[in-house]
């Protein structure tokens, strides 16, 4: 009986270590979204939404131009849902990489 206790002891460590290696394979990260003007300067109140295959969330871009999402390393697609004032409308879909990092979306003037 001694020996089956050891055993399972085991196969209980190794499989409490192999979910916990699962859960750390993925970590979150930012996903920065810059919108500039043509000019290349920031532009501030632009409303994107970052989406995966099931939820999107939205953010804002502050006074640099960047809209930032913390989210697991994946596939995500960027829309900009709200322009400001002066600024032409954009449906264009954009790809986020697939591990965080910047994207820079140019909003033409009208």
């Amino acid at each position: 009986m001694t020996q089956m206790k050891k055993i399972f002891a085991l196969c209980l460590v190794l499989i409490l270590a192999a979910s916990a290696l699962a859960g750390c394979s993925s970590k979150p990260g930012k996903y920065e979204i810059l919108v500039t003007d043509e000019a290349g300067d920031p532009v501030e109140g632009i409303t994107i939404q970052f989406c995966s295959d099931t939820l999107c969330d939205t953010q804002t871009t502050d006074a640099t131009g960047i809209a930032a999402f913390e989210k697991e390393p994946g596939k995500y697609t960027i829309h900009v849902l709200k322009v400001t004032e002066g600024y032409a409308e954009d449906d264009t879909e954009y790809e986020a990489p697939e591990k965080p990092g910047q994207v820079t979306i140019v909003l033409k003037k009208k």
